[in-house]
């Protein structure tokens, strides 16, 4: 079993809250690097011009963590 494989069997096992903040850590993480953050910033942008243009509608953030509150069973 690769370590790739090991960490996620381990992973699996955990609770929905704790997977959650394994995901939150996992992904700040990767935030660090330049290139995440290229993206990340092309990607605000491109979402921005889509809500601007009305091709998207917004979530109201009260909403947004409500589901995630569901989702991790908190």
């Amino acid at each position: 079993m690769s370590a790739l494989e090991h960490v996620t069997a381990e992973a699996e096992k955990l609770d929905r809250h704790s997977q959650f903040i394994l995901v939150e850590r996992l992904a700040r993480q990767l935030g660090r690097t330049t290139e995440h953050r290229d993206a990340w910033s092309e990607e605000s942008k491109r979402r921005a011009e889509s809500y601007d243009r009305g091709e998207i509608e917004a979530i109201d953030a009260e909403d947004v963590f409500k589901n995630l509150r569901n989702l991790i069973g908190k």
